[in-house]
């Protein structure tokens, strides 16, 4: 038998098969059942050495893996012991300053749980419950953080929206005071919980102090008077006139809408935060907050922004955006606003590494 492709035939072709050397198409010069069997016979052998090739390679490949594993294995009887990992013991090494973030209390406001669904409850008594836990949780945390790093200075950031006020017609309603009795209660609070950290801790307050919007006396916003408007500043003079022989606590009143602390190296700016526009969105604070960050840097430069009003917790490199004491009310409902407990916030500022704890005050009720 020959192929097509090595000697041609002349005359009448003969009945085609495939060549079982080269897979090419021949003609057969005498098509007999024996020549048929033979080619057949033949490309099953050739089917049966690809199926073997096949076989080969695959209990090759599982020979390297194998291989590779054994050389694995035998690696692992080199690894020497290192030094024994010793327990951390309790001595303190660096230092820190603490920082906590008491803004939008709103101790006067009544949150009935049927207007909202249920997930919060609010009035002076839960206020004052809550705000007791709060001064018991800061100093909770800078116990805990004081195992291993000394802690002798809190920054207590008061930044405002204490009360509520009438500044909205609902307000008239929903609130279990007026203006003057509320900043009142509120007043007693923050001194209560300032003698308790001043009596069971030996740490040195600074306390930079910030008005709400919800505090004015007048109808709208004003920008120039806004802390002459304000009856959370008559609170602040207050405070700072009972603990003026305390050498321990200094209060800073910047009279601007900006109060900056100076922490080691970093420059903490605080504002209650009524100033940066938002109005819900994807992104959430995030976007004005830092539009507002960056043009205020341009006049002076702060590692750190601060503040509160918008009653949700955001952090980011550049700020942190507080919680509020009241937690979610039938107003933020309305507004769309997106739910959070209520909360506020703890951090602690490393001398050589800035910010390295940033954790919330959360109440058991």
């Amino acid at each position: 038998m020959k192929c097509d492709k090595h000697p041609s035939y002349q005359g009448q072709r003969p009945p085609r098969v495939e060549c079982p050397t080269c897979w090419g198409i021949y003609h057969l010069k005498d098509a007999k059942t024996s020549n048929l069997d033979d080619v057949r016979k033949i490309r099953g052998l050739q089917d049966d050495k690809k199926s073997l090739k096949r076989t080969v390679n695959q209990l090759q490949e599982k020979l390297d893996e194998a291989e590779k594993l054994l050389v694995a294995q035998d690696s692992l009887h080199d690894i020497k012991r290192f030094a024994k990992i010793k327990p951390l013991t309790r001595k303190t090494v660096g230092e820190a300053t603490a920082v906590a973030l008491a803004s939008d209390w709103h101790v006067e406001e009544i949150v009935e749980p049927r207007t909202i669904g249920g997930d919060n409850k609010h009035n002076p008594e839960i206020a004052k419950k809550r705000s007791q836990e709060f001064f018991q949780a800061i100093i909770k945390h800078v116990r805990r953080e004081s195992s291993t790093i000394k802690i002798n200075n809190l920054v207590l950031a008061l930044m405002g929206d204490f009360i509520t006020g009438n500044i909205h017609e609902e307000n008239l309603e929903n609130c279990a005071m007026r203006p003057m009795e509320a900043i009142k209660y509120a007043g007693e609070l923050l001194l209560s919980g300032i003698d308790f950290l001043l009596n069971n801790t030996d740490l040195t307050l600074t306390v930079p102090l910030n008005v709400g919007n919800h505090s004015r006396i007048t109808k709208k916003q004003r920008s120039a008077t806004e802390q002459g408007n304000s009856l959370e500043m008559l609170m602040y003079s207050f405070l700072a006139s009972h603990f003026k022989k305390e050498s321990r606590i200094t209060f800073i009143e910047s009279g601007s809408y900006h109060t900056y602390v100076k922490v080691y190296n970093d420059l903490l700016r605080f504002h209650h935060g009524h100033a940066i526009g938002y109005a819900g969105g994807v992104g959430g604070l995030t976007i004005p907050a830092h539009k507002a960050i960056m043009r205020w840097n341009c006049q002076k430069h702060a590692t750190l922004d601060l503040f509160g009003h918008h009653h949700q917790r955001w952090q980011t490199i550049h700020f942190i955006s507080n919680g509020s004491q009241i937690g979610y009310n039938a107003f933020a409902l309305s507004r769309s606003y997106e739910f959070d407990v209520p909360v506020q916030q703890f951090l602690l500022v490393d001398k050589l590494r800035g910010v390295t704890v940033r954790a919330p005050i959360l109440y058991r009720d």
